[in-house]
């Protein structure tokens, strides 16, 4: 039986994305050393990760998301701060989000909920929606992690570029060895709560 590693997910514009873009070159040009940088196609915000799952799921996974997408409306955001996860170690580079956080709050919440009535783990740590900028390789030296921690504090902040997300996505994720490969295998929109899309590739 074929197993798809899957996820929910908001797709940014090519404005939002191409900001990520100019935030890769700014820390860069403030002494960033090589990572992991999160390809413009790739930029997501992430609402609920799925893990490995038999694709015979997929049409209870599909319905269980119309529902609970339905209600929620759609949901205005903007980049903003850029920081990082791991402290003094970071692991992750990201920027946040601003807007219309009660309301993405609430999405995660109805996706959890709906997925969770299927078997899936309900999440129990703080929903921190983001935009993933890079990925910090494994075993850099001391001086490169305190490189990457002042270039992300030089930059501060992403453009405020707003956009209105009226639809998620439930998203297959490919691992290959220059970067994850996303296909879109639904859309559902968040005042209707139908598929709007069906593709084989993003």
């Amino acid at each position: 039986m074929s197993k798809l590693r899957l996820f929910v997910a908001l797709d940014p514009g090519d404005a939002i994305k191409g900001e990520m873009t100019r935030l890769q070159e700014a820390l860069r040009h403030n002494g960033c050393p090589p990572l992991k940088w999160t390809r413009p196609e790739g930029i997501h915000i992430t609402i609920k990760f799925l893990g490995h799952v038999d694709e015979e799921r997929i049409g209870a996974i599909g319905t269980a998301l119309e529902e609970a997408c339905s209600h929620v409306g759609r949901i205005t955001l903007q980049p903003g701060s850029v920081s990082t996860f791991g402290g003094r170690s970071p692991r992750v580079v990201w920027a946040g989000l601003d807007g219309d956080l009660e309301r993405l709050s609430s999405l995660q919440r109805s996706v959890d909920d709906a997925l969770s009535s299927l078997g899936f783990m309900s999440e129990n740590r703080t929903f921190n929606p983001h935009l993933t900028i890079a990925r910090v390789p494994d075993r850099l030296p001391p001086g490169e992690l305190r490189s990457i921690v002042a270039a992300v504090a030089a930059v501060e902040r992403a453009e405020p570029l707003q956009q209105a997300f009226g639809e998620a996505l439930l998203v297959r994720s490919i691992l290959d060895p220059g970067g994850a490969v996303y296909s879109t295998l639904a859309a559902f929109r968040l005042d209707a709560g139908h598929p709007v899309a069906r593709a084989s590739g993003r």
